[in-house]
């Protein structure tokens, strides 16, 4: 079966802050907010799109990802992670 991996589908538009250094959970979504763009939003109408990242830890830029990619018309999208980043947020 061969599945088609194409890349670069969705690029960062805006440099933000390390999301690394940011602890506060709010702050990390405004830091990341409307940061990706899709190149060819006909490249991905009506189709299930994975996103695959190494590490996650609040979840905040995979969120942006997807919401940018359903946005342009993706049917559905997932994300793959491979390690999940254990860390103390302030709600504030």
């Amino acid at each position: 079966m061969e599945i088609p991996i194409p890349q670069n589908v969705l690029v960062r538009r805006k440099y933000t802050s390390s999301q690394m250094k940011i602890k506060n959970l709010q702050q990390r979504k405004r830091n990341i907010e409307n940061a990706f763009l899709v190149r060819d939003p006909r490249s991905i109408k009506g189709k299930t799109i994975f996103l695959i990242d190494d590490v996650a830890t609040t979840g905040a830029t995979l969120f942006e990802c997807a919401k940018t990619l359903k946005t342009k018309g993706a049917r559905e999208v997932f994300a793959i992670v491979i390690a999940r980043q254990e860390m103390k947020v302030r709600d504030q």
